[in-house]
């Protein structure tokens, strides 16, 4: 009786593997498996035993994880769907090296771009509309930022903007100027190609000057931390057309994070100066 007792106890004490291992997975639902080197697969889990759970994802398709290896499994709500959204937006990619595009912004799409020149911080306030400010080191000027976007279709966004400047100190003989302007993107995050018109005004002392402004901006990614990138303005004037071409590339150190270089070039009607010092900028979100 006493070596019945101690076997079936051996016996429980085997199956308790086997009891902690036996989950039930709704095959409909979709499911989140984190790993210890905390890597994560989401997917609807096809089997599931004492040695390894089978997870099917779009990217990879069937992936088998083993039970050592995963830290947690739950279920993927509609909030881990917005946050990862949120991760994976490109939020730089509304910027090129000077001006911007119509990308649609988003409440939260916050972050800051530091030159050699100075910094430039914009924040999205609500769904499709950011300010900003850009200035120099030296605090002088400031420019305040203000766009609107939309979309027309999937491919297709608009926006409406502005930058309105003065100086802030009589060092720059009292600046002032605004420059309102509107801009057609076709393309996404991921390849685009942007139209942009404005009309500037700036007055310095009692002169007043007036300039219709043109630009072309692109960006392409060909790696996954790699994206090309080029901007453009165009000032036509009477006796010649001024054009500023800025070929460059981006590199996305992380979600939050990236740094972009460029070789600023300046070509007229009459002659072409050629390409000059570097452009760097680092662009972080916040």
């Amino acid at each position: 009786m006493k070596k019945g007792i101690q076997l079936l106890v051996c016996l429980l004490f085997m199956l308790i593997p086997f009891v902690s291992y036996a989950q039930s997975f709704d095959p409909e639902k979709t499911y989140v498996i984190t790993k210890s080197d905390k890597s994560t697969f989401i997917g609807k889990i096809i089997s599931d035993d004492t040695r390894e759970v089978i997870i099917f994802t779009e990217d990879l398709g069937q992936i088998a994880i083993p039970k050592y290896m995963i830290e947690s499994i739950k279920e993927y709500t509609i909030a881990m769907e917005t946050k990862k959204k949120q991760e994976e937006r490109e939020v730089f990619a509304t910027r090129y090296f000077i001006t911007t595009n119509a990308l649609p912004i988003e409440k939260g799409d916050s972050y800051y771009q530091f030159s050699l020149v100075g910094p430039d911080i914009q924040f999205g306030v609500k769904k499709n509309f950011g300010v900003g400010f850009i200035t120099s080191w030296l605090g002088n000027p400031f420019i305040g930022t203000m766009k609107y976007t939309g979309n027309i279709n999937e491919n297709v966004s608009y926006a409406i903007g502005g930058l309105f400047g003065a100086s802030i100190w009589d060092g720059m003989n009292q600046f002032r100027f605004a420059l309102p302007y509107t801009a057609l993107t076709f393309g996404d995050e991921s390849s685009n190609l942007n139209f942009a018109l404005g009309f500037g005004t700036a007055k310095m002392g009692s002169e007043v000057e007036n300039q219709w402004m043109f630009s072309v901006g692109a960006l392409k990614k060909i790696t996954r931390n790699g994206t090309l990138v080029f901007d453009s303005m165009i000032f036509p004037t009477k006796n010649k057309t001024v054009w500023l071409l800025v070929p460059g590339f981006r590199i996305q150190t992380n979600p939050n994070s990236a740094f972009q270089f460029g070789f600023p070039g300046i070509i007229t009607t009459k002659e072409s100066d050629g390409f000059g010092f570097p452009m760097i900028s680092w662009f972080r979100k916040f």
